[in-house]
């Protein structure tokens, strides 16, 4: 995802980014030389967006809190297996791109509009929001116990679990041009539950071929 929105991305479709996000929002990425769209839109909703009230701005909360949560696991599996530079690699890649994630959960906390169409609002008193919860707080804390075999299973039934299918119910709801914007750029880039599996494939051929 982060190769997609480069600076040439940025330059190459200024007319959209101004369209959309503003010419302040262009400025500060070509100004500042930053190249993370995404969390340029997030840091200036957050200081001059309003935020949904109520049980469907708290849905998206919690789902860009899942985002971070899953995002924090990889970044400790980074961690843990830093002597290891391609393992370090994938992992601080998917750590990104679900802070990338989170922060698409949080821009639809400022597009999204209360209507008919959302008709998916989930809640962190739902009983199986809390198990997820728990769930992922649980694997964090067990990080540094695993074997690298045991962290590859674990990313896979990450991405195959309850927290994309959230995301991505959650995004669909969101009909404004930004978050369309957004959903676009992640659909080029391919969804989780097709793009990391090779990804976790490649990483493991490697490792038994340079143990061969």
């Amino acid at each position: 995802m982060q190769a997609l929105v480069d600076r040439d991305f940025i330059v190459r479709n200024a007319a959209d980014i101004i369209g959309l996000f503003g010419v302040g929002v262009y400025l500060n990425l070509i100004l500042m030389r930053r190249t993370d769209l995404f969390e340029a839109v997030a840091d200036w909703h957050l200081r001059h967006g309003i935020p949904m009230p109520g049980r469907v701005g708290n849905a998206y909360r919690l789902s860009a809190l899942l985002e971070y949560r899953v995002a924090r696991i990889y970044g400790r599996l980074a961690e843990r297996f830093s002597l290891n530079a391609e393992a370090r690699d994938l992992f601080r890649e998917l750590e990104r791109e679900e802070i990338q994630h989170g922060q698409v959960m949080m821009l639809c906390l400022y597009t999204v509009r209360q209507d008919s169409a959302l008709t998916f609002i989930p809640s962190v008193r739902d009983p199986e929001m809390r198990e997820i919860l728990q769930k992922l707080r649980r694997i964090e804390r067990n990080v540094e116990g695993l074997s690298l075999e045991q962290a590859l299973d674990l990313t896979l039934k990450l991405e195959e679990g309850e927290v994309n299918t959230i995301f991505g119910r959650l995004l669909k709801q969101v009909e404004d041009p930004k978050t369309r914007f957004f959903a676009h750029l992640l659909s080029l880039a391919g969804s989780h539950q097709t793009t990391v599996p090779p990804r976790v494939a490649r990483l493991r051929e490697s490792l038994h071929s340079d143990a061969a």
